[in-house]
């Protein structure tokens, strides 16, 4: 395109790299990203998320940790939003390391950005598949207690992932405990109990 004086926009980039990165191609997503800044055309959040999200999908989570470390540090319309971080929190809970993920949670929230149902559900399920329920528990508390999730979600989340490692008996005496406090469990934790 260069060649006639015409050269893609932030969209085109964005989804060039998706692209990509779907295909699992990171060097040319990190190739094309390089020459979209050279190009004058520099990445939002957008872009760098999906970039972000595809390289801690098929490459690296140290890398991607760099890519996030680039956008906090750039700042403006590079700032990580919560799809940023969830997306960062998802990788290490896939890769066992739901520990650390629990440090990408406690960066986000002093960055100022807050977690969404997603982001807990995420971390409550790797939680519990590592065996690590007392820090399930803390999270919830964590969580509500800083408002930006309900606590029947983060409850419903917890019954979920609890009936998924086979805690049938923890299962039934949290979803029965939150009917008895009139804390609404959500249609998937309802319907998983009812079977």
């Amino acid at each position: 395109m260069g060649l006639i004086h015409l050269y893609p926009d932030m969209i085109t980039y964005g989804v060039m790299i998706k692209g990509f990165c779907n295909a699992g191609r990171l060097d040319d997503a990190c190739a094309l990203f390089k020459v979209m800044k050279g190009h004058g055309c520099f990445p939002n959040v957008v872009v760098y998320s999906t970039f972000l999200d595809g390289v801690r999908r098929f490459g690296s989570l140290e890398v991607a940790l760099d890519l996030l470390q680039g956008m906090e540090n750039e700042g403006g319309d590079c700032s990580p939003n919560v799809v940023t971080y969830t997306s960062l929190i998802q990788g290490f809970c896939e890769k066992s390391r739901t520990l650390e993920a629990l440090q990408i949670l406690d960066r986000m929230v002093a960055s100022g950005c807050s977690p969404n149902r997603v982001t807990v559900s995420i971390l409550i399920k790797g939680l519990c598949t590592e065996g690590h329920l007392e820090e399930a528990y803390k999270l919830i508390d964590k969580v509500v207690a800083g408002g930006s999730v309900s606590d029947g979600e983060c409850y419903s989340s917890l019954v979920v992932s609890l009936l998924r490692i086979k805690k049938l008996e923890e299962a039934e005496k949290l979803f029965r405990g939150m009917l008895a406090s009139a804390m609404k469990p959500d249609g998937l934790a309802s319907s998983t109990m009812s079977l």
